[in-house]
């Protein structure tokens, strides 16, 4: 990817803005979405569907973790998880209506938003792994331990699945907040990849090789490969 660069359009329109995120960031956030409604519609049934979203959600899952070490600036981990002191300024700032200085990537309570995310999915879908409904479905992995444990598993599964769309549900409402009180569409720059409230002569742009297509296809046949050995391994 290029170097973000500030233009104005015809008749004066607004400047994108800096690029913030990479495509495979911004591949990764809308098809891990579609994934979990998938997983979450088929609860239920079709089984087979539920299972096959659930293999989706592994790919993505250990994507994002190689892509959190290897990926784009904003990408990375090392980028945007920060320590409790950084959040708490922050919701600070939000509380006070003070103006913030514009966040390049994730602010500081959204970075722990996405590792409460990731590690609450990646639970569940864990977990998915080894359910009995005990009448006619068994995970993928399910015959690697005992019976009782997979009932076990399976009310855990369960509980965290009522849990998970009220966190989800957080994290909405938060971006809808964004929106509202600071009239930042945090959805657009998933789309797009650009923020337009922060200057890219400010913050500094993503090199021409953040989110390279290798890197990106190295994690994701990571993620498929780690989906293979459990199919296998599931017999």
């Amino acid at each position: 990817m290029s170097d973000a660069t500030s233009r104005s359009g015809p008749g004066g329109a607004k400047p994108k803005g800096a690029l913030v995120w990479d495509l495979p960031t911004r591949l990764f956030h809308w098809l891990l979405a579609a994934a979990v409604i998938g997983a979450w519609a088929t609860g239920e049934g079709p089984r087979q569907v539920h299972v096959w979203c659930g293999y989706a959600i592994i790919v993505l899952i250990v994507f994002r973790l190689i892509w959190g070490v290897i990926g784009g600036r904003h990408a990375r981990f090392t980028d945007f998880v920060r320590g409790p002191t950084a959040v708490a300024r922050h919701l600070r700032e939000l509380r006070d209506a003070k103006a913030a200085p514009p966040e390049a990537g994730h602010n500081a309570a959204g970075g722990w938003m996405v590792l409460l995310l990731l590690g609450l999915i990646g639970l569940q879908v864990t977990l998915g792994l080894f359910t009995d409904d005990d009448i006619l479905f068994v995970g993928p992995l399910g015959e690697l331990v005992s019976y009782d444990t997979r009932l076990q598993i399976t009310a855990i599964h369960e509980v965290l699945g009522n849990i998970l769309p009220w966190v989800i549900g957080v994290h909405v409402a938060a971006v809808l907040l964004y929106w509202i009180a600071r009239r930042q569409n945090l959805i657009r720059p998933m789309i797009t990849g650009y923020k337009p409230w922060v200057s890219p002569v400010e913050v500094k742009p993503l090199p021409p090789r953040a989110g390279s297509l290798p890197r990106a296809i190295l994690a994701l046949a990571v993620g498929i490969a780690v989906v293979v050995a459990i199919m296998v391994w599931g017999g």
